[in-house]
């Protein structure tokens, strides 16, 4: 007869090991949901980057003009060395700016794309931990199926004592 801690022992291993080795392929899944969103938020991010960068070059024109109607308006020559210059400063400072924003969006993109790599490689390797994780569990199992076969081996041994005329069924 089999102890009843022994097949509890056995029973929660097998729980355990199965929980383990789901828990891996669900920790897959997660992280492959979790490389999609970044890799749709790495878009948006794109997006935006867009966005500003034609913002940001409409306001540098916008600057030229206000300093071309400016000038224009006290009948000074927009075409003079000065009037050139003034241009030529304003458009270096505002794409000054925009270069600066830029980088700063490419930045977070290709962080963005470095998580969603991760993301993908740890849900390639995440149902394969879970295995591994549940091994304790199925050594602990292999355990109890040992302690099995040495209580079972004693009842047998116990009936090849008494006999088979004394054995009722």
């Amino acid at each position: 007869m089999v102890e009843p801690v022994t097949m509890a022992l056995i029973a929660s291993s097998a729980v355990s090991a199965f929980g383990s080795i789901l828990g891996g392929f669900g920790q897959a899944s997660q992280m492959k949901a979790q490389a999609k969103a970044a890799a749709l938020e790495a878009k948006y991010v794109n997006l935006q980057r867009a966005q500003k960068k034609a913002i940001n070059l409409e306001a540098i024109n916008d600057v030229a003009a206000s300093v071309d109607l400016i000038r224009s308006g006290r009948n000074v020559n927009l075409n003079s060395a000065t009037g050139r210059a003034l241009r030529k400063d304003r458009r270096r400072r505002g794409l000054d700016n925009l270069n600066n924003d830029n980088l700063s969006f490419l930045q977070q993109i290709s962080g963005l794309k470095t998580r969603q790599s991760n993301l993908r490689a740890g849900a390639r390797v995440a149902p394969l931990m879970g295995i591994l994780n549940a091994s304790g569990d199925i050594a602990t199992m292999a355990s109890g199926f040992g302690q099995i076969g040495k209580s079972g081996a004693g009842e047998v041994d116990k009936i090849k004592q008494l006999g088979t005329s004394q054995l009722s069924f």
